[in-house]
Formats: C-alpha cells, structure tokens, sequence
C-alpha cells in the first residue's frame, strides 16, 4: 500500500511488471501501425529492461490518433529513441526528466495499474543518478507526480511516498516531504490517510535534520495545514499546537518571518476562538500573534483573544463585537459560552483547593443563581474542573482545573518553587548528615547474650 513506502524501499524487488499497450510489430519501429495489441503482464528480470518499457509505454501514447504510415518517423518513435540513446549512456538524470514531462499523458491515458507501474519504475531509477544532479532531477520528477490532485491521485500520493522512501538526507527528502504534503492536502481523503502518519513525526525530522528555523516554521506549518484539512476529530488541536509551536520560532525583531506569520497567527486565533473543546491557549504572547494588536484589521481578532483568556465576563462582551466575531468566524452563542467556561476555570485557578461561594460564581459567570450548578457539572462533564459541590453550604471546593494559559510568568513562578524545593531538599540531606555524624559511636563492647528464652524461641 502507500502508506508502507515510509519504510526502507532501497531493497524492493528488482523483478517489476507493466502492463500496457504496445505497437503490433515490436521488432520493426519503422513499419508503424496503429492497431494496438493489449499484451499481458510481463515480468521484466532486469532494470534496464523496465526502464526501456516505460519509454515504449510513452512512446505508444504519444502515437495514439497517428495516421498509419510506413517507415515514417512518429513523436512516439523519436521520444523512444532518444531514450533508448540516454539509457545506453547510463544517464538517468537526464532519462527522469524526460520521462517526467510526460507523466501527465501517462496518468490521464493509461490504466490504474500501468500508471501505478510507471510511476514505481520511473521512481526505482532515483537511486542511478549522480549524487550532483540528484536533488534537481528529484525536484523535477516531485513536481510533475504532484501537478494534478484531480487525476490519479492515489498513484501519485503513492509515488511521491515512494520517492521519499527512496531517497534520504535533507537536502532531497524534506523538499519532497513538503511536497507530498501540499498535494495530500488538496484532497481531504488523501489528508486524513497522510496524516495519521506523519502525526508527531515533526519534531523527530528537524532534530534528525538539524533544520533552520525558518525550514522548521515552513515544516510546521506545512503539516499543520495538512491535519486542519484532514477529516479527523482532533484535527483542530493539532494544528493549533503545530502552528503555535512554528509561530513561536519567530523573534520580535524578525520583521520578514513576523509578515510571512501574519496570516497563519489569525487562522490560529480563530481556530480557538472557534473550538468548542480547546481552552487552554499560550498565543497572545507571542510576536507573530501580538503584531495583530497593532493591525487595523485584526486588531479586534486579537482584543477578542485576549479577553476570552482573561476570564472577565464584563471585558469579554465588551471585545465580542459583531466585527470581532465576524473576523473569528464564531457564532455569538457558542463564543459567550466559552468566554462564560474560561471565566470559570480562570476563578479556579484562583480558588484552587479552597471552598468557593455560589454567589462568587454567579457573579464571574454573570449567571443567574439557578444556573451556578449546571454550568460547574458541565466543565467536570467536560474534564475541565475536578470538584465537590456542596449544596447545604452553596459552595464549591475545586480539588483541579484546567489552566487557561501558561505563560512565561507561569514558567518562571514554577522554577522559583522548584528551586525551593531543592533548596528545602538541600537542607534536610545536610541536617540528616550533621545528626548521623553526631550521633554515639559504637564502643567496641559484644552484642549482650542470648537468654536461654531467646534461645528456645529461635
């Protein structure tokens, strides 16, 4: 299948069928004849044989709707023997290339298993190429698998997964990886079969590649893009933490990769704005996200972010203008009842492991009093709070909750307490050193003897 060609394809079987259309007389190219013969699978034994049937396979489409003409020259004749003449001199460079401008009459002409067949031959031939052309000549034949989604494109999302497989290194293998994933994205089919695979994978390729951070940030957003367009449930947060994570690589001085973000940092923001499950979000402080502040289009995207975080209610409905929701794209309704749940997680945080009133939280929530339950059953029904509501004394005491943001306040006030519990740590492995060190020694006098008792019992 497809999704098998991530694995080592450097040692797949050599022996390949085709099966294709061919001229009735193989044995004399020059006596032409238009009457195609459907022939059976043929098992080619060597390489060279394959590839030169590839060429014959094109060759025969180019001549398709030619008249019938003896010893007469045909695009389809010339095509084949010009590759005839590259494959004598062993030059696959140049063969791919040839190959590769054709490939669109191959998809849209042949049969499902030809197509598939020549695009596996055609990718077979990568590893003959010099290691000074290969990078191009694997650009060329990457884009001419991936120019139309709307033709074949199960065999050329296969293609592609097998020309990754059949390569290695960065400077090859990550251009067809980005590749792969912007025609997979084009289908949604073919978005949510790639990316149950390549789902957590991006961190491993820019450790393992050592890449830029500006090849980073185009990684993560190329993926991120390709899980949004995919069909699975927790799509949304995947691609919110990819595009955080590649919007986070951009500094504050960084006036070209901040304008490239710009577009990515609002499809971010309305994405939470919008998710009806996602509350915990650490983009607003971010440089490619906090530019929108200052933007006059966007500035309301932002204001609206910033207050749905903050947990005030009254702030929240002040940012939520018709124009702040329009530009989020989310319904009235649904974006009170988030901004309503975040003002109650952000009272939880505050309150936690304490009894917090009813009347605290009708007042937060801005909620009548009779809602004040309902609304603490659903954000435990949503895993958002774990506590225990107490009725006789209309209070609740919040033993969990889930945090809205964790900022770089929130970092540096966990490393304060770690660095005091390691110094509270420090303390007592010195006060237990200084007690044994202080304690009486032995003073050479044997063990007292066993009573008769003693004896009898052991």
């Amino acid at each position: 299948t497809p999704l098998r060609s991530f694995h080592d394809l450097q040692h797949q079987k050599k022996v390949l069928c085709l099966e294709a259309l061919y001229l009735s007389n193989l044995l004399d190219r020059a006596a032409f004849s238009s009457d195609l013969l459907s022939m059976t699978v043929q098992l080619v034994e060597t390489e060279e044989d394959s590839f030169l049937l590839v060429a014959q396979h094109v060759a025969n489409l180019l001549n398709e709707g030619q008249a019938k003409t003896a010893l007469a020259e045909t695009p389809g004749s010339r095509f084949l023997d010009e590759c005839t003449d590259i494959l004598s001199e062993e030059r696959f460079a140049d063969y791919l290339k040839t190959l590769s401008g054709h490939l669109d009459l191959v998809f849209g002409k042949s049969s499902e298993k030809d197509a598939e067949c020549v695009a596996n031959i055609l990718v077979h031939a990568v590893p003959r190429v010099p290691e000074d052309k290969l990078a191009e000549t694997v650009k060329v034949l990457t884009a001419a698998l991936s120019s139309k989604v709307d033709e074949r494109a199960d065999e050329r999302l296969a293609a592609l997964l097998n020309l990754y497989g059949v390569t290695s290194g960065v400077v090859v293998q990550y251009p067809v990886l980005l590749a792969l994933s912007e025609f997979a994205r084009k289908s949604p089919k073919l978005a949510t079969n790639l990316a149950v695979h390549v789902r957590g994978r991006v961190e491993e390729w820019i450790k393992s590649w050592g890449l830029s951070d500006a090849q980073a940030r185009e990684l993560y957003i190329t993926i991120a893009l390709l899980v949004k367009a995919s069909q699975d449930k927790a799509a949304g947060k995947e691609f919110l933490r990819l595009i955080s994570l590649a919007l986070a690589l951009a500094a504050e001085g960084d006036a070209a990769a901040l304008a490239a973000l710009k577009p990515h940092a609002v499809s971010a923001l309305q994405e939470f704005l919008r998710s009806s499950t996602t509350y915990q979000c650490d983009l607003a402080e971010l440089p490619a996200v906090r530019q929108l502040s200052s933007d006059s289009q966007y500035a309301p995207l932002y204001k609206l972010l910033v207050a749905s975080l903050s947990g005030d209610i009254t702030a929240y409905k002040a940012a939520a203008t018709p124009a702040a929701l329009e530009l989020a794209g989310a319904a009235a309704d649904a974006s009170l009842y988030k901004a309503r749940m975040t003002a109650l997680l952000a009272l939880g945080s505050r309150s936690a492991h304490q009894q917090v009133p009813f009347s605290d939280i009708q007042k937060a929530l801005d909620i009548p009093a009779d809602q004040v339950e309902v609304w603490v059953v659903r954000a435990i029904g949503s895993k958002l709070l774990e506590c225990k509501i107490d009725q006789v004394h209309s209070a609740v005491t919040i033993n969990r909750c889930t945090l809205r943001t964790f900022s770089n306040s929130d970092w540096a006030g966990m490393r304060t307490k770690l660095a005091a519990w390691r110094d509270s740590l420090a303390a007592v492995q010195h006060n237990l050193a200084v007690n044994k060190a202080a304690a009486p020694q032995g003073l050479g006098m044997p063990p007292p003897a066993r009573t008769q008792q003693q004896g009898i019992k052991a």
